[in-house]
């Protein structure tokens, strides 16, 4: 029990001194391993112990790093959520063979983006009356700022473009980060033989139907409503949309295997993706979705896949 609690208070301070790192330009990369730690201890440890480390770090941050805003924010980013992965990772209920049914990836996904979506509202809806302007103005305030120029630059344009969906897709972003750091804190763990559950096959990755019923609500409150409502709905869209980024992943992944250079096509397919995320990004959404709907991997013969 002391060795636990001593390793969860070291992985809070781990965890806040890597999300320090956000204010070193150097640094910044690693700021994004800031949930690792916390997500190590939590996944290997179990829930309570994720929750001492979170605890540590957000007294940290308050004491040393800033106030109670630091914390709020490390909270919001890192903390909060890093535990919600690890309660949501550690669900488990009996099987009807008598074996133990843990919660799939994809229920795990679904809940980080709802909660990422309501975040995003929330610290958009902050902004409001008049949100979209108001930010597009503050934007440009800083974008002038920096360019000693107020409006006819090629950054300022580009700001303004990001507008209408910046927190959308700070949010989805801010999914993907968390997710990846669950799958390297998974991996890490099971290559020790110190994971409490098994490392789920992501190449079987499959939706609860109740998120589409979500994605297809935001959709249409988006599409016809207008003003903060309206732009909320439209950030909310983008963050629900990213279990479905992954998702599409999956198909990505199945469809090549069965190509005789698999893994040619795979570096060629990784390369687009980062270097044209803003387009490739939503296609591979958009197969998600598909897939979701109407089986992409069954229908072109993928191996038996596991219904959620």
């Amino acid at each position: 029990m002391a060795k636990t609690v001593l390793l969860a208070v070291a992985s809070g301070v781990a965890s806040a001194l890597l999300a320090g790192l956000h204010g070193v330009p150097s640094g910044i990369f690693l700021a994004f391993l800031a949930p690792l730690p916390l997500l190590i201890v939590g996944l290997g440890s179990g829930p309570g112990a994720a929750a001492v480390a979170v605890g540590c770090g957000l007294v940290l941050f308050a004491v040393f790093g800033g106030g109670l805003f630091a914390a709020g924010l490390y909270g919001g980013t890192h903390a909060i959520p890093s535990w919600l992965l690890v309660h949501q990772s550690l669900l488990r209920r009996p099987a009807p063979d008598g074996s133990v049914e843990w919660s799939s990836a994809g229920s795990v996904v679904s809940v980080l983006a709802v909660f990422g979506a309501i975040v995003i509202c929330g610290y958009a809806s902050i902004w409001s009356p008049g949100i979209e302007g108001n930010v597009r103005e503050a934007l440009g305030g800083m974008v002038g700022a920096m360019t000693q120029a107020q409006v006819d630059t090629p950054l300022a344009r580009i700001a303004d473009i990001l507008v209408p969906l910046l927190f959308g897709s700070a949010g989805a972003m801010w999914v993907m980060v968390l997710t990846v750091n669950g799958v390297i804190a998974q991996g890490l763990l099971a290559r020790g033989g110190n994971n409490v559950r098994p490392t789920p096959r992501w190449s079987r990755l499959t939706l609860p139907n109740w998120l589409s019923w979500l994605l297809i609500g935001t959709a249409a409150l988006a599409l016809v409503t207008g003003g903060d409502l309206g732009y909320l709905a439209r950030n909310a869209f983008v963050v629900l949309a990213t279990p479905y980024f992954f998702l599409g992943l999956a198909v990505v992944h199945d469809l090549c295997r069965r190509l005789s250079i698999p893994g040619i096509v795979l570096v060629v397919f990784y390369v687009l993706l980062i270097w044209l995320l803003a387009v490739v990004g939503p296609m591979v959404a958009g197969i998600g979705v598909l897939e979701h709907w109407v089986g992409i991997r069954r229908r072109f013969g993928a191996p038996d896949q596991e219904s959620e």
